[in-house]
């Protein structure tokens, strides 16, 4: 009887050490998740003048992915994208997953289904001319990471490309923004 209560005990207390043990590592996981978040900026992030949010998401790659989500961020609305163009309405994305493009409307939070690149350049006034591609709050194609609070030279979009000529733009002030003039 004496024998089965230290078996016990002893069984008792590898219990306890053993969850010790697993909440100490458990710790130490979710520290260097973590700190690998915070040193590859993961979590960046912009909200755009129409209330899209663009952000920089968790990929299994060293530098994620940017993804484009509605209004208030949510919900995703386009993967991976590169090349944005957009105004107080409309966000017009020339590479996402799979190569697609695409046009997305803030004010129903979904992408414009069914439209081809000129038909979606009429409809969002993103059309900049024969020189000018995107006649958005920039005058050229802009990979949505440049735009992520926070970002420092080299990684913001070129000063050159700020649309001040468009009178038709609500909220002037994201031209503030930092930009480079590299």
């Amino acid at each position: 009887m004496a024998r089965e209560k230290d078996q016990w005990k002893v069984a008792e207390r590898n219990r306890k050490r053993r969850a010790v043990v697993g909440l100490f590592v458990l710790l130490i996981a979710l520290a260097l998740i973590h700190i690998a978040r915070a040193s590859t900026g993961f979590g960046a992030k912009v909200t755009l003048p129409n209330g899209m949010v663009g952000k920089r998401v968790f990929n299994f790659t060293l530098y994620g992915r940017d993804d484009l989500f509605g209004v208030g961020g949510a919900p995703r609305l386009a993967r991976d994208v590169g090349m944005i163009c957009f105004n107080d309405r409309f966000v017009w994305i020339s590479e996402s997953e799979g190569g697609k493009s695409g046009l997305y409307d803030a004010e129903v939070n979904a992408r414009v289904e069914n439209v081809n690149y000129a038909e979606a350049m009429s409809i969002s006034d993103l059309d900049g001319g024969r020189y000018v591609t995107c006649n958005g709050y920039h005058v050229a194609m802009t990979g949505l990471r440049l735009f992520y609070d926070g970002n420092r030279e080299p990684f913001l979009p070129r000063c050159k490309w700020r649309n001040f000529a468009n009178t038709d733009l609500q909220h002037p002030e994201f031209l503030e923004r930092p930009c480079s003039d590299r």
